[in-house]
């Protein structure tokens, strides 16, 4: 397979929070006058609206766009309609832990052996057998031996580095494992955290976009966006998600991957290159 010569790896990243909004699948509008004064003609009992989530799977729909979903694997068995619509999509799963409130900084080592073998044993049961590959630290924590006890595991990589524009090696007991960088930055629910609009998160990812598609003419950049239903898909914020996905497919050789898609592209095509780089650069610091 050839190398292509310009090649944007953008990962439309989804949180964790998808599934926070999956108990309330609309808002149930209901303009009732005072049950003991109003006659019942005037009652009125609207249908339930259009949910957050429903917004953003109707823009990412509209441009096949596949998610990377950072997921609590808890919310596959407490809200099975969320997972049937990332599971129809084909979306990628990264694990998150079970709950997002439970970090495992505190673990021994046998303890975070055995949580990774019950996540992926988990994940199977309620994925109709699909293997999980990649990790995002349960509410970001991670131990020293978090690496080598992934690729244990069968994971081959994981997002919570955000160094770079490449996927990265990092080196582990026995095994190859890469990180995938996730993003601080271009995440909606950062930025707008730190009251920022969506407006200035949209010119924010293109202008970004544009600088790594220059740069990306002969080597290849990774850019991911992460989106979180209960801040893009408000009424007022979605048209922003749908005017960058537009713009950012719109442009020649932007190939629109999950992580599951650009670690397995970056061990067969260069991972092996980069590791021989590193020991080069190491070897030279020692002489």
């Amino acid at each position: 397979m050839a190398t292509p010569t310009r090649r944007d790896f953008i990962k439309a990243a989804s949180g964790a929070s998808l599934s926070s909004l999956a108990a309330i699948q609309g808002t149930l509008a209901a303009a009732v006058s005072e049950e003991n004064n109003a006659p019942a003609a005037s009652r009125t009992t609207a249908k339930p609206g259009k949910s957050k989530r429903d917004r953003m799977l109707e823009v990412l729909d509209r441009y096949d766009v596949r998610c990377s979903t950072t997921l609590n694997i808890g919310i596959l068995a407490h809200f099975p309609e969320v997972a049937e619509a990332m599971l129809a999509r084909d979306w990628t799963f990264v694990n998150h832990g079970f709950y997002n409130t439970r970090a495992i900084t505190d673990f021994s080592e046998e303890q975070e052996r055995e949580f990774y073998q019950e996540i992926r044993a988990t994940f199977r049961r309620f994925s109709n057998g699909r293997e999980i590959v990649g990790q995002s630290g349960p509410a970001a924590s991670n131990t020293e031996r978090t690496p080598d006890l992934l690729a244990e595991a069968g994971f081959v990589y994981q997002t919570d580095w955000k160094f770079d524009d490449h996927p990265v090696p990092i080196k582990v007991r026995s095994g190859r494992f890469v990180c995938i960088p996730y993003t601080g930055e271009l995440n909606d629910a950062i930025m707008l955290g730190a009251h920022f609009e969506a407006d200035h998160f949209a010119d924010c990812c293109m202008a970004q976009f544009d600088q790594l598609y220059r740069e990306g003419e002969g080597n290849g950049r990774l850019m991911c966006i992460a989106i979180h239903p209960f801040v893009i898909g408000r009424p007022h914020r979605i048209g922003y998600l749908d005017k960058l996905l537009e713009y950012i497919l719109s442009h020649e050789g932007v190939w629109q991957a999950t992580t599951d898609d650009i670690a397995a592209y970056y061990l067969e095509h260069y991972y092996d290159a980069a590791v021989a780089h590193a020991a080069r650069l190491n070897a030279g610091v020692g002489q």
